[in-house]
């Protein structure tokens, strides 16, 4: 996946509770990743772009059907973990250079998909 400011990557996994009914449409998951969770881009200047890593955790839940030839849809939330020195660069930029941000990192972020099950 491409980012903003660059190529970064995920990896993690995902547990899902499985309901005590096969027919049931809703489950609920937890995840876990380690890839970048924040990523700098400065318009026109893209010497500064940087992406950061570090851990990630999420909740959520599938709704719709498991059966083959059906899809679910996904919803999650998302809390990176982040050091400090995204800030840290942010600030360095904003002082050294005098760029300055239209926006700030956000603490959590969404997740809305869907999933074609095909086996």
């Amino acid at each position: 996946m491409e980012a903003l400011a660059g190529f970064g990557y995920n990896a993690g996994i995902k547990y899902r509770f499985l309901p005590s009914r096969p027919s049931s449409q809703f489950t609920p998951f937890l995840m876990a990743m380690y890839g970048y969770n924040a990523a700098i881009h400065v318009s026109n200047a893209t010497q500064y772009d940087k992406i950061f890593y570090g851990p990630t955790v999420g909740a959520g839940f599938d709704l719709g059907s498991h059966l083959v030839g059906k899809g679910t849809f996904s919803l999650a939330i998302f809390v990176p973990f982040r050091s400090s020195e995204p800030d840290d660069y942010m600030n360095h930029l904003q002082n050294d250079y005098g760029i300055s941000f239209k926006n700030k990192l956000i603490p959590i972020g969404f997740s809305v998909g869907y999933k074609f099950n095909l086996n």
